[in-house]
């Protein structure tokens, strides 16, 4: 799910919609009308933050269940298995039409196909260097 930070004027909202033919599509909206962005109408990106943890309740729960059922290996075991890793990134994009849109984003696909598009946009701008 996109966080909204900021954007141009006219733009209230922001989300991130899996798209099979593109990747991805940036729906941005104010009131009942929504704009639909493609990644060729990306201008430039930027990854403004990037964060990877993991959760340490998850990681409490399960090392206290393994460990009361199975002792001290189970509690190792547990602990390494609760603790899923989770994601998060900020973007800053500037689209063709003179629009911008800051948001930070948590869904695991919308980050896959945005770091996937990122990546590919930076090996472009190298190459014209």
């Amino acid at each position: 799910m996109a966080k909204f930070i900021d954007a141009s004027e006219g733009i209230s909202r922001v989300r991130i919609d899996p798209s099979w033919r593109k990747g991805f599509v940036i729906v941005c909206g104010k009131g009942f009308r929504s704009t639909k962005y493609f990644p060729d109408d990306i201008e430039t990106m930027r990854q403004m933050d990037e964060e990877t943890y993991r959760s340490a309740g998850g990681a409490a729960g399960w090392a206290i269940t393994g460990g009361v059922l199975t002792g001290g290996l189970g509690l190792l075991a547990g602990a390494a298995i609760g603790g899923r890793r989770r994601h998060n990134a900020t973007y800053l994009i500037h689209l063709r039409d003179g629009k911008h849109v800051a948001f930070h984003e948590t869904d695991k696909s919308a980050l896959k196909a945005l770091q996937k598009h990122y990546i590919k946009l930076q090996a472009q701008l190298s190459k014209a260097t």
